[in-house]
């Protein structure tokens, strides 16, 4: 609101000041600017807003569930599920400043009495390895077989997470409910409270 009242008084003086054809081109340069500053903006809001339950619904029945790993026990993700009627799925990276400030709030959620799991979006093993000993992270992460070893899910395809840090909560194979970024996953423990899932 601010910042469309300056733009007018801005256009409102320019125009005033100059009378022949270089004030529109200005003012064209002016929104021109503007919009590249915060399409980008713009854009995240309506990704955030299409981010709904039945998008990660969506995405998670394409996944193929038998070829992605709990990558410290080694058990695919279908068995996990078919062993947990209801858990826990955390979406972050080592790289996500977001993520960074709810670390200790999701390795509680993870000690808690209700199956948790995470699929992180890191690119690099040695950054990732070494933010999870940083940090004494003992919940578990989803990866993809690579060899002897694991490479990370790339978030893109069935994959396309729209924002991390994000949870969703999986009852009967099914995306319940999903909690975005750091305010929104703050109510996460009383939701899963209410809900009966933890005490």
């Amino acid at each position: 609101m601010v910042f469309a009242m300056r733009t007018a008084q801005a256009v409102d003086y320019m125009t005033s000041k100059l009378k022949n054809g270089t004030s529109y081109v200005v003012v064209a340069l002016l929104f021109f600017v503007a919009g590249l500053l915060f399409f980008p903006t713009i854009e995240r809001i309506k990704s955030k807003l299409r981010y709904t339950t039945g998008v990660a619904e969506r995405l998670y029945e394409k996944w193929n569930a038998d070829t992605i790993f709990l990558s410290e026990s080694n058990v695919s993700l279908s068995k996990f599920r078919a062993e947990n009627d209801i858990f826990v799925m955390y979406f972050w990276a080592s790289w996500c400043p977001y993520c960074h400030k709810i670390v200790d709030t999701m390795k509680d959620l993870s000690r808690q009495n209700v199956s948790f799991v995470a699929m992180t979006f890191d690119s690099e093993m040695e950054v990732y390895k070494e933010y999870r000993e940083k940090n004494n992270i003992l919940w578990e992460d989803i990866m993809q077989k690579d060899g002897d070893g694991w490479k990370f899910v790339v978030r893109e395809g069935e994959f396309n997470v729209p924002s991390i840090p994000s949870v969703w909560v999986i009852k009967g194979n099914k995306v319940q409910k999903i909690f975005i970024g750091e305010k929104g996953i703050q109510k996460l423990g009383s939701y899963l409270k209410n809900k009966g899932f933890i005490k």
